[in-house]
């Protein structure tokens, strides 16, 4: 009687493939040793059982929603559809003299009131000792009302109607399920804040490997060596309706140019 190929350990090696497609990465989780995973990942994709085995679980995937593959897959189509700008945005606003009176600076409320109050201290300051310079009369300039979100003024002769660039995080407490998808945290680097996030091209990628929609053609010559300096990798992403002897015969014409 044969062999059967598919062990526990082999299982659990298909299991953890099918997270995230990364045979040396499922290897390793598999238990097999990180030293020899790649070379072990690549003997296991290579025989037709377990192959079979991989294509049959991603079939029967779809009929679950209680593991951790299918809310991953969920994750990636949520992700692959995620708005960005729900993360982050770069926006025009006014300047501060888009909207004051006669296009001058404008102030909100507060400031207003803070800038009056000074006025009037260091008034008071050059009345008891006029040796200090008096600060004259007070200017309100473009008046109160500024709202940094308001859109420039077109006419602005400041700003040209161009208003000030800024770029906005938005708060990550407040994502839907669709932005967490993606979002993958916040790094505080030298030149500010840095938001982490998985691309939309990586996304559909993975999610179109997991849909069978693209599949490795593995080039069998290297057994997963590392290749000749100035060779690119021997794999490629074939549509799935694409045959065996379709992609041959490209694979044929490619390496003819």
């Amino acid at each position: 009687m044969a062999k059967n190929p598919l062990t526990p350990k082999v299982l659990r090696f298909i299991d953890e493939y099918l997270v995230d497609l990364n045979g040396t990465a499922a290897a390793k989780r598999a238990g097999y040793s990180a030293k020899s995973a790649k070379e072990i990942a690549y003997e296991l994709l290579g025989k037709p059982a377990i192959a079979e085995a991989i294509a049959a679980a991603k079939a029967e995937r779809s009929k679950r929603v209680q593991v951790d593959q299918d809310a991953i897959l969920r994750n990636l189509l949520a992700a692959a559809h995620a708005d960005r700008n729900g993360l982050t945005e770069f926006r025009r606003v006014c300047c501060r003299y888009c909207h004051g009176a006669g296009f001058q600076y404008q102030r909100t409320q507060g400031e207003m009131a803070r800038d009056k109050a000074d006025h009037t201290r260091r008034m008071a300051e050059h009345k008891a000792d006029p040796k200090k310079p008096s600060p004259g009369r007070f200017q309100a300039q473009g008046g109160v009302g500024y709202h940094k979100l308001r859109d420039p003024h077109p006419d602005c002769p400041e700003c040209f109607g161009e208003g000030v660039g800024e770029t906005f995080f938005k708060d990550t407490r407040k994502l839907d399920p669709d932005q967490r998808a993606i979002f993958e945290g916040v790094e505080q680097t030298r030149d500010g804040l840095k938001f982490k996030t998985m691309g939309r091209a990586e996304a559909n990628a993975l999610l179109m490997r997991h849909e069978g929609m693209l599949q490795d053609r593995v080039d069998h010559t290297t057994k997963g060596d590392k290749l000749p300096s100035g060779m690119q990798a021997g794999v490629l992403l074939v549509p799935s309706a694409m045959s065996l002897e379709e992609w041959e015969a490209a694979a044929a014409r490619e390496a003819g140019r």
